[in-house]
C-alpha cells in the first residue's frame, strides 16, 4: 500500500491552482503592465516557497524552483521597466 502521507497538502494544491489561475490571467489576458507584473511577483514568490518546502526532501528540485523563483521575479521587474 503507498504511503499517503507524503502526499501534498490540499491547502497547497488550491494555491497552486490560483497562482496559476493569476499567472495566465495575467499573461494572455491583461494588458496592464502593473497586473501583469503582480501575476509573475506571485509565481516567484510561490516557487520559492514550494523550492524552500523542498528543501530537505530533494534538493534538486528546490535548486531549480529557487532558480525559477528567481528568473520570475526578474521578468517582473523587466515587465515594469519595459512598460514605463
Amino acid at each position: 500500500m503507498a504511503n499517503k502521507s507524503s502526499a501534498l497538502p490540499k491547502w497547497f494544491l488550491v494555491i497552486t491552482l490560483i497562482v496559476l489561475a493569476v499567472e495566465i490571467v495575467s499573461f494572455f489576458l491583461i494588458k496592464n503592465m502593473y497586473w501583469r507584473s503582480g501575476g509573475q511577483f506571485a509565481t516567484s514568490v510561490f516557487c520559492c516557497a514550494f523550492g524552500v518546502k523542498e528543501w530537505r526532501g530533494n534538493r534538486k528540485i528546490a535548486i531549480a524552483f529557487i532558480a525559477l523563483a528567481v528568473m520570475s521575479f526578474f521578468i517582473s521587474l523587466q515587465t515594469l521597466w519595459i512598460g514605463k
